[in-house]
């Protein structure tokens, strides 16, 4: 699998985001993997996390941004938490009331 990013969830934990295939349909899979302790080396996969079909991502996308909207707009978080990763911030998604 071809790793894109690594996202901290603890000392011995982190999520994965991560493309390849499986049964030769490419996936996307984003999961929780650790380290054991003493296994400084090796990262072992859970099963918490999703595999998707390569397919599924621009809606993943489109998720995940709208997701990132609604952070902004409700305060949770702010334009500096993108600019700190070189991102910009989603628009944040007007509604007529």
């Amino acid at each position: 699998m071809r790793a894109f990013g690594v996202i901290p969830k603890s000392e011995t934990a982190a999520v994965r985001v991560q493309a390849g295939a499986f049964h030769g349909v490419p996936v996307i899979d984003i999961r929780e993997h650790f380290a054991r302790p003493g296994d400084s080396e090796a990262v072992h996969p859970t099963k918490k996390g999703v595999s998707l079909s390569l397919h599924a991502l621009p809606s993943l996308e489109r998720a995940l941004r709208a997701a990132g909207a609604e952070a902004l707009r409700s305060g949770t978080l702010s334009p500096v938490d993108y600019e700190r990763l070189g991102l910009e911030p989603p628009q944040i998604l007007v509604t007529a009331a």
